[in-house]
């Protein structure tokens, strides 16, 4: 997924997260760090959802996976790798439930700390289905004026 050299030290970017689902869409964004390490690269941001709480999220963009960790007031991992299932969990002070993941597509145009990944899943909790997702993850440079 990393086409260019690495950068030493970590790049500000902005995030900006669509999934949907059923006819429905839900969008946020942030502002947080791409970087780069071990040949895989990476993005770290703050959480702006309140629900949220302090929680900090970091993606892992590998050549035909990506890991989603949140460590906080919450916490979860989930791995999208096509054509597999993956267990992963979500996390709250009320309890702790299991995710997976069959994941029918991962897609990405990343160039460095730019560009956009697209994943597509089906997603159970606690065993039962809870629809079909596709979440596009846009990332771009903040360019200094």
């Amino acid at each position: 997924m990393m086409t260019e050299q690495a950068r030493p030290g970590p790049v500000r970017v902005r995030i900006a997260v669509e999934s949907r689902s059923g006819g429905q869409r839900i969008g946020q964004e942030a502002v947080g760090d791409w970087y780069a390490k071990g040949g895989h690269a990476y993005v770290r941001y703050p959480e702006p959802a309140a629900e949220l709480g302090r929680t900090t999220t970091v993606i892992k963009l590998e050549t035909n996976a990506v890991k989603i960790i949140r460590q906080g007031e919450v916490r979860s991992e989930q791995t999208f790798i096509p054509g597999k299932r993956t267990i992963g969990y979500y996390e709250t002070a009320q309890g702790k439930l299991e995710l997976a993941v069959n994941t029918r597509s991962v897609r990405s145009s990343m160039r460095g700390p730019n560009g956009t990944a697209l994943l597509r899943y089906d997603l159970e909790i606690a065993g039962e289905p809870a629809g079909t997702y596709t979440v596009k993850l846009t990332i771009q440079e903040e360019r200094s004026i």
